[in-house]
């Protein structure tokens, strides 16, 4: 009887240890869409290289699922954005420097993360990634511990308030080609 017992309880804890594991490796379901610029080519591939370093889920982008965890592009690239552009669930930045805007707003179960213009999709990706604790210094980046994904609940729109951003992008301080000679 007692051994029975035992038995029993190995069964059920290894039934609700089996269901854990295979809702934390869900697979990331992601709709990139039509991206045919390298700027949006490099938005998705920066997603994909963060995500393999932040999460235990596998990453599917096959398109081929009906829901998707994470939708990425433009209005143009991608008929998931436009729709929902279109629709007035999500409003892209409007005004001075829009076209580097970018929204990231969740919907129910699903995170867009639309730029007005590719520039804006590849801020919105940077943006969502800090969200999701990464840290990006000139030293280098900081993630976070690896662990399964969740949807987080996030409605942030973004336009820019300078063309050029960066730390010093101009020539003519030390930071720059002409701050140094040849013997340097």
């Amino acid at each position: 009887m007692n051994m029975q017992m035992v038995k029993i309880i190995i069964c059920i804890t290894a039934v609700l240890f089996t269901c854990n594991q295979a809702e934390a490796i869900k697979p990331i379901s992601i709709s990139f869409g039509n991206a045919g610029s390298p700027i949006e080519k490099l938005a998705q591939s920066e997603l994909r290289s963060y995500f393999a370093k932040m999460f235990s889920n596998p990453l599917d982008a096959s398109g081929g699922g009906r829901k998707f965890d994470i939708v990425l592009g433009t209005p143009e690239s991608n008929p998931l954005i436009e729709r929902v552009v279109k629709s007035g669930k999500i409003s892209l930045p409007v005004g001075k420097n829009s076209n580097q805007g970018y929204t990231i707003k969740t919907i129910g179960k699903t995170i867009y993360v639309a730029g007005r213009m590719e520039q804006g999709t590849l801020y919105g990706v940077y943006d969502f990634l800090e969200k999701y604790g990464v840290y990006f210094q000139i030293s280098g980046e900081r993630l976070p511990v690896k662990s399964g994904f969740k949807i987080k609940q996030i409605d942030v729109s973004v336009s820019p308030g300078f063309k050029y951003r960066g730390i010093f992008p101009w020539d003519n301080f030390l930071d720059g080609m002409s701050g140094y000679n040849f013997e340097n």
